[in-house]
């Protein structure tokens, strides 16, 4: 009940941050809007319904009525969240993920001509705790000048970890406000070409940054010369990869539907074209990063 009220540090909602815990607070405020929303509608599904065996709603494939009864009727006896507290959650999670893609971050990003990507500024954190503040502006950007800023995301290392956890954000704001997902589409793509693009004919983006095709697995190190990685390329979050692509995937479907919804000329073929593209590719991307996390990363007893 208390995860949904969590609360978005001052710094953070003015882009005072960097981008990885930034996305990862983000992502779990969007994973607490989803899981009560879920519980509330099963809740709700056991408030009508005082059968033993409930109608199982077709998402959940992997259950029996049975199960799924329980598990609505410990909804409905649970202390959940309001409404009004997720919506006051979607809300601040909106303002989370904007800001930084509507040019009022402190720490802006910017796109890089040389390797085709969105590469942030980064923070020079002045001040005491989440009231504190860049003592840089743009093109003063210590990211781009210092590979051990910001995780290394100016020199592209661990990109589909830090967006990936902004894109699952924005997915979770879209499916619960699917005009605020139309209206930011084009914005939350600039994340989805950077680290997830499928397209060869984007002539601002690489192609699926990170995958090795061959392996199956992405690699983390971006353009990190070997000094500053002297045992080569590398993936210490297999986890996270995962999840970034299960974030594209689910940004893709979610847009598919809110442009399918549309009533008010939102309904554009190639919008949702380009939603599909990302659902399928996401959805490839993930399915390749299992297969190789558990042949290479994982160690099975024999």
């Amino acid at each position: 009940r208390d995860d949904v009220k969590f609360r978005l540090s001052d710094n953070l909602l003015r882009a005072a941050a960097d981008t990885y815990f930034s996305g990862k607070i983000l992502a779990r405020l969007g994973r607490a809007i989803a899981v009560s929303t879920e519980l509330k509608e099963l809740a709700a599904a056991a408030a009508t319904d005082d059968s033993a065996s409930l109608k199982v709603p077709d998402f959940y494939d992997d259950i029996t009525p049975e199960e799924y009864s329980l598990s609505a009727k410990a909804a409905r006896n649970a202390t959940l969240p309001s409404w009004g507290d997720i919506e006051d959650a979607l809300d601040t999670l909106k303002r989370g993920i904007s800001v930084w893609l509507d040019g009022d971050a402190s720490a802006p990003y910017a796109y890089d001509r040389s390797w085709g990507g969105l590469v942030n500024c980064g923070c020079r954190y002045e001040g005491h705790d989440e009231y504190g503040y860049c003592s840089n502006d743009f093109p003063d950007c210590p990211a781009l000048a210092d590979v051990n800023v910001d995780f290394g995301n100016g020199y592209y290392n661990d990109h589909h970890f830090h967006y990936g956890y902004h894109i699952y954000a924005a997915a979770v704001a879209a499916r619960h406000d699917p005009e605020w997902g139309r209206q930011n589409f084009d914005r939350i793509l600039l994340y989805i070409r950077d680290i997830a693009n499928p397209s060869v004919d984007d002539a601002l983006f690489t192609p699926h940054r990170h995958k090795d095709w061959f392996l199956g697995s992405s690699w983390a190190s971006g353009i990190v010369g070997a000094e500053n990685s002297p045992n080569g390329r590398d993936q210490e979050s297999s986890s996270e990869a995962i999840a970034a692509y299960e974030g594209v995937a689910l940004y893709g479907a979610t847009m598919m539907e809110a442009f399918a919804n549309a009533r008010d000329g939102h309904h554009i073929a190639s919008k949702m074209e380009a939603a599909q593209d990302v659902q399928d590719f996401g959805r490839l991307l993930m399915a390749t990063e299992v297969s190789a996390a558990e042949r290479y990363w994982h160690v099975w007893s024999s």
